[in-house]
């Protein structure tokens, strides 16, 4: 996520289930006295809804947010500065929403729908379904798809139960596609699977898109991901293991 001049907005989350995104809200950049002017501009805390069972969160447009529901795959949309908060999507039958990204192009969201196994692309403005993909399938054993990252030309989804990472290949101006497109890329070389945990969680991808970065949250470590072979090299963090990252 770009960085804005904007200090991070701490959010009352009770996370749960998926953990939580390599990407974090944008920190301030901006020298000490413009950076206490911004964070009076802002609430020091927001609060969802009882029982809303908040899990990813991302930046849109200036100090607009968007909450995903791991419970409901409702979508909360909210403003950092006046703390107003409505409900973009309400809770959807049959879905989750997990880690959640905007894109500018088209102006929507990308939502990793957990145990589901599932995909779906929002419109930002209406909350109108743009299209559902079928990544995982639950069927055939546990899936859970937990984060992404928007690249230029694709979107690319963690799956916690399985040692796999899913392509959404994207047009030229990032047009969806249909649903058969997804691509399942096998994670291979220094990624570890523990059977039954949570494995590949947070998702980030290098600054020129060459490569991916994800960790892993029972084992530890994070790893650099080939993005075309899924191979994957263990990044050394000295005596940092980052389990449960």
């Amino acid at each position: 996520m770009p960085a804005r001049s904007m200090p991070v907005v701490l959010l009352a989350l009770g996370l749960a289930g998926c953990a939580n995104d390599l990407s974090t809200a944008p920190t301030a950049t901006a020298s000490p006295t413009r950076a206490s002017t911004d964070a009076a501009a802002f609430a020091d805390v927001i609060a969802p809804p009882d029982g809303f069972s908040p899990e990813g969160i991302a930046f849109g447009a200036g100090p607009t947010f968007y909450m995903a529901s791991l419970a409901t795959g409702a979508i909360l949309r909210g403003d950092a500065r006046t703390r107003a908060v409505d409900v973009l999507v309400p809770a959807q039958p049959g879905r989750s929403g997990c880690g959640v990204k905007y894109d500018p192009r088209g102006n929507r969201l990308f939502v990793a729908g957990s145990l589901t196994g599932q995909a779906y692309v929002y419109d930002a403005s209406t909350g109108a379904t743009l299209a559902t993909y079928q990544l995982g399938d639950p069927t055939t054993g546990i899936t859970s798809i937990n984060d992404l990252v928007v690249l230029r030309d694709a979107v690319y989804f963690t799956d916690d139960s399985r040692p796999v990472i899913y392509r959404l290949p994207l047009g030229p101006r990032g047009e969806l596609p249909p649903p058969s497109a997804v691509q399942t890329i096998p994670l291979t070389g220094d990624f570890p699977f523990v059977p039954g945990g949570i494995n590949g969680n947070g998702i980030v991808a290098t600054p020129n898109e060459d490569a991916l970065v994800i960790d892993n949250t029972f084992a530890g470590g994070v790893y650099r991901v080939d993005p075309v072979t899924g191979r994957t090299t263990r990044i050394d963090l000295g005596t940092r293991d980052l389990t449960v990252g």
